[in-house]
């Protein structure tokens, strides 16, 4: 939860989520911003935390290749997220399909290590192969994992040339 207020304006604003405007001078000025709980979601570097579901996200605003997206997320000292309990998988697809509508295909924190294993970017296996779209994976020298809204956002595989947007976390307790 966090909220801001504005002195001269009078007016408070209540989110459910930690959220953050930079104070830029063009739609934050005179605003202040507060955060309820914990910092470890850094809301001042464009991360949305969904306490309800307790992820702490980053979406990023263009498309980019699989390279290009991991990067992203390394640059703010995150990782694209990783889908690798139910209830955070379950949390995600109800957080796609009632904030982040516009979305309709992303890079998720899946790739394949050297033995060709599927291996989550926090260091876990994937244990979870109901996540795949049917016929998925079907690509053996593919190494990126990405969803689409298209295939009810079941994963498939792929080279990671594609455009898409994609999301970063930082893991919170």
């Amino acid at each position: 939860m966090s909220f801001s207020y504005n002195l001269n304006a009078t007016k408070c604003r209540l989110y459910s989520t930690g959220h953050y405007v930079p104070n830029n001078g063009t739609n934050a000025t005179g605003w202040k911003f507060y955060e309820f709980g914990g910092h470890q979601c850094p809301i001042d570097n464009g991360f949305e935390h969904a306490r309800s579901f307790n992820i702490c996200y980053h979406l990023s605003l263009t498309e980019m290749d699989g390279s290009n997206s991991r990067q992203n997320c390394l640059a703010r000292n995150s990782k694209l997220i990783s889908l690798d309990t139910t209830a955070k998988l379950t949390n995600f697809h109800i957080l796609l399909n009632t904030v982040l509508t516009s979305v309709t295909g992303l890079y998720v924190g899946l790739s394949k290590d050297e033995n060709q294993n599927w291996i989550w970017d926090n260091g876990n296996f994937l244990t979870d192969d109901t996540q795949w779209g049917s016929g998925e994976p079907n690509c053996p020298g593919c190494r990126y994992a990405t969803k689409a809204k298209s295939n009810n956002w079941k994963m498939g595989d792929g080279t990671g040339s594609g455009l898409k947007r994609s999301v970063c976390e930082v893991e919170i307790a």
